[in-house]
């Protein structure tokens, strides 16, 4: 009898750690997207707003879709004015997935940080197509590699895709990408940006 009474009391201690795991385990995915869709090619994650979009960090291997023309004059104010934070912070966090503009246009994104790999995306290893970039005002005053759409590619593929606005950088500096490793940039719709940077400026290759 005592045994048993035992193991009771063991049960009552376990089961309060027991419960706390299952609280942990579903709740594990914090930052959900905040739009319609899946991720998924046939129902891609659906952009309306700035906020979303920023929201691709979040996911870096789900398909995406703008579904509406994006304006992102807010990022002035955001992140103590440093802007939209670039997507993809690493050459291990790259943005593996598919954005797919739809033809619609991504308005005023601001960026202004110093550092490497400056951009809307700091790394990019997936694809971007069908997006027009209009009135981008992006500066980094420091560091290397630095883009309007891309800071860093990496076996990605860019198509259909135009670029107007300011762009100030440092080293590597390209108004449409900074600096392509692998990949391929296809049928781009035009580049209107003014550029300021040095060495390297413009798109470089690898």
């Amino acid at each position: 009898m005592r045994v048993g009474a035992g193991k009771n009391r063991n049960f009552l201690m376990l089961s309060p750690i027991i419960g706390l795991l299952v609280i942990f385990v579903g709740t594990s995915k914090v930052n959900a997207f905040t739009g319609d869709g899946n991720g998924t090619s046939d129902n891609p994650y659906k952009i309306s707003s700035c906020e979303q979009l920023q929201e691709i960090s979040d996911e870096l291997s789900a398909h995406y879709a703008l579904v509406e023309n994006i304006d992102c004059s807010g990022t002035t104010a955001w992140n103590a004015s440093a802007g939209f934070e670039p997507i993809g912070t690493s050459t291990s966090l790259t943005f593996s997935g598919v954005l797919d503009g739809r033809n619609r246009t991504i308005d005023s994104l601001f960026i202004n940080r110093s550092g490497n790999n400056i951009g809307m995306f700091a790394f990019l290893s997936g694809t971007v197509k069908n997006l027009s970039m209009t009135n981008v005002d992006i500066t980094s005053s420091s560091g290397t590699n630095h883009g309007s759409l891309v800071a860093e590619a990496i076996g990605a593929t860019i198509e259909h895709v135009s670029v107007q606005g300011d762009f100030n950088g440092n080293q590597r500096v390209g108004g449409f990408v900074g600096f392509v490793r692998d990949g391929s940039i296809e049928d781009p719709a035009g580049l209107a940006t003014s550029v300021v940077g040095s060495p390297n400026t413009g798109l470089r290759l690898q």
